[in-house]
C-alpha cells in the first residue's frame, strides 16, 4: 500500500473509533469536575466547557484534550452538541 493509503486508512480508523465510543468520551468527561468559566459574552472562551485533566468542549461541541481536538461536535442531530 502506498503511504498516502496508509495515513487515510488510519485517519478514518481514528474517526470511527471515536464516533463509536462517543458515549464513552461523554461519560468519562461528566465523570470528572467542572472548573467554572467566568468568561462572558464577547470575552475569549465564552460559551467553552472546561473539565479536569485537560478537556474542553467548544460552543460548537467539539471536544479537545490537552488543545487537540479528539472528536467532532458536528453530527446528525442536534441531540449529540454539546451536551444536548
Amino acid at each position: 500500500m502506498k503511504t498516502d493509503n496508509l495515513i487515510l486508512l488510519a485517519a478514518v480508523a481514528s474517526a470511527v473509533f471515536l464516533w463509536l465510543n462517543r458515549n464513552a468520551i461523554r461519560a468519562a468527561l461528566a465523570s470528572g469536575q467542572t472548573i467554572a468559566n467566568g468568561a462572558t459574552a464577547g470575552q475569549p472562551g465564552f460559551g467553552w466547557q472546561y473539565f479536569t485533566g485537560g478537556t474542553a468542549i467548544s460552543p460548537e461541541g467539539d471536544y479537545y484534550f490537552g488543545g487537540s481536538k479528539v472528536y467532532d461536535g458536528v453530527t446528525v442531530g442536534t441531540a449529540y452538541k454539546n451536551g444536548g
